[in-house]
This record gives C-alpha cells, sequence and structure tokens, in this order.
C-alpha cells in the first residue's frame, strides 16, 4: 500500500497540479472545459484553489510523500462548499469554465440538489 499523509498548505501548489493532470482528459470536465491549449494553466489555477479551501479546515486531505496524488474527504455534513470557496473560485471557475460557466453552475446545482442531506 502506498505511503499518504495529511496534506498541508504548503502541499496546496503541487496538489492544484496533480489534480489538473488527473482530470485532463476526464469526460465531464471535458465537456465541462472544452478541451484547449491553456487546459493545464487554468485547471491548475482552479484546483489550486480548491486544495487551499480544504487543506486544514473541514475536509480529510491526504497526499503521497511526492505529492503526486491526493484525496479529498469532505464529512458528510459539510461537503458544500462555503461563501468564501465560492467567491474565492469564481475568477478560477470563468478562467477555466468559459463560454461554459453557466453549464458548470447549473450542473453542480443539479449535483447539491440530489445529494443526500
Amino acid at each position: 500500500m502506498p505511503a499518504v499523509r495529511p496534506a498541508t498548505s504548503a502541499d496546496v501548489p503541487a496538489m492544484g497540479r496533480a489534480l489538473a493532470a488527473a482530470f485532463d482528459g476526464d469526460p465531464v470536465w471535458s465537456w465541462l472545459a472544452s478541451p484547449r491549449a491553456d487546459w493545464t494553466t487554468a485547471a491548475t489555477a482552479w484546483f489550486t484553489t480548491y486544495a487551499r479551501y480544504q487543506v486544514g479546515h473541514h475536509a480529510e486531505v491526504l497526499v503521497d510523500p511526492e505529492v503526486r496524488g491526493c484525496a479529498v474527504w469532505l464529512p458528510p455534513e459539510r461537503w458544500r462548499g462555503t461563501f468564501g470557496e465560492g467567491a474565492a473560485l469564481a475568477l478560477p471557475s470563468a478562467r477555466l469554465f468559459r463560454g461554459n460557466l453557466v453549464r458548470a453552475v447549473r450542473n453542480l446545482a443539479s449535483i447539491e440538489k440530489a445529494h443526500p442531506k
């Protein structure tokens, strides 16, 4: 079994890069953020911002020793993002999703609506 450890704030930039690489070519993310030349830059900014709000807050975040990958678990009662997280993700979301921003927001709302309370 691979070694893992709790993530720290120093891991956040590497987590952003690892998550962007992990979701590069993912069918859902490709549909939401149409594949393009600047995917890596835009996705890294988005995932770095997301990771910053999870590490040290209410999530359980684990990384491998080289931070090539990570896992983020949100407790059942704390899965919904905060207003601050949403505000921080606004600009990275606009850059990542561009013309598909409304589609991305609608899909997130649909997922949240169906999520068990």
